[in-house]
């Protein structure tokens, strides 16, 4: 993330995350044999891994040095109280609607759009710039 840019690399992410979570919850939802699984789950967490090693630097260079520290804190635990508190309920809620076991990709779809929007119109590129300015 320090060469291409933070922003940059969220944008890449998220759009990894796009095209490969139809593809990926419907090969799981098909009774695979344990070596299509092991694959769907490698490019999971492969994609995952790309993620959570610059988040937390994003998210931080967004706010002021002096309040950097509670803006980070309440944002992520804002985030986990909202997303990881009813994440299993809409992803039960979709399959139920939709009667398909690739439901649950359309919510990681939309969340990743969401990153998307906000790496595309409100992220401020600070590559190459200091975090203690």
């Amino acid at each position: 993330c320090d060469r291409i840019g933070r922003r940059n690399l969220l944008f890449i992410v998220a759009f990894l995350i796009v095209v490969s979570a139809v593809p990926c919850f419907y090969l799981l939802s098909t009774h695979a044999t344990p070596l299509p699984v092991f694959i769907i789950l490698l490019i999971f967490t492969i994609i995952a891994s790309l993620e959570q090693g610059f988040s937390y630097v994003a998210a931080a260079e967004n706010y002021p040095l002096p309040a950097r520290y509670t803006g980070v804190s309440f944002a992520y635990n804002t985030g986990a109280a909202i997303f990881g508190g009813t994440t299993p309920l809409i992803c039960e809620w979709l399959i139920e609607r939709l009667h398909s076991f690739v439901a649950p990709s359309i919510y990681i779809i939309a969340c990743a759009m969401i990153t998307i929007i906000i790496a595309l119109f409100f992220m401020q590129d600070k590559h190459g710039q200091s975090l203690a300015v």
